[in-house]
């Protein structure tokens, strides 16, 4: 694998890491990633939630932290 730069990371990595909303509220953690057209999602938390993997709703990818910080739009949780 080629190295990543400081604001890249594996589709793998999210693996585990607990999603957050920009308010601070927990979603869980992603239980995997739906490869899609467009773009990937993310399944989170038991309901397993949708969230697609764009810049407008991922605000963050903390590998190290192993967090992903999310703005949802209205609807969309």
């Amino acid at each position: 694998m080629r190295e990543l730069d400081a604001d890249e990371y594996w589709p793998h990595d999210l693996i585990g890491c607990d999603v957050v909303t920009t308010s601070g509220g927990a979603l869980g953690e992603v239980r995997r990633i739906v490869p899609g057209a467009a773009q990937d999602l993310l399944v989170v938390g038991s309901d397993e939630a949708l969230i697609p993997m764009v810049k407008e709703i991922v605000v963050s990818v903390d590998t190290g932290a192993r967090r992903v910080v999310i703005d949802p739009p209205e609807g969309l949780l």
